[in-house]
């Protein structure tokens, strides 16, 4: 069954398992776009992200200790309000999301 609803998960690579814990629960619901996953040759990471985002239906931002510490999360966030992209932040006990959320 294809999923007609996308979600791009922004995350630190250091949040990687947490991540694709979130991918998995959301499976069948919507069909979860995670960067790292995306290994396939022949566009910049950085233009399949932007495409990503900008397809997207809603936003995921898993902000933790190490998002803030990740420039590609902070510049995704601001992708996604510039596109007016939905954005669910999904927030570590004791963080204060950026001022941006």
């Amino acid at each position: 069954m294809e999923v007609a609803i996308k979600a791009f998960l922004s995350h630190s690579s250091k949040d990687n398992e947490y991540a694709k814990k979130i991918k998995e629960t959301l499976k069948g619901l919507c069909d979860v776009y995670i960067a790292s996953d995306d290994r396939l040759p022949g566009q910049y990471l950085s233009k399949k992200i932007e495409n990503n985002i900008r397809s997207s239906n809603f936003f995921i931002a898993l902000i933790t200790k190490d998002a803030f510490e990740s420039q590609w999360v902070n510049q995704e966030i601001g992708m996604a309000k510039n596109y007016k992209i939905n954005i669910i932040p999904i927030v570590e006990q004791g963080i204060r999301p950026p001022g941006i959320l």
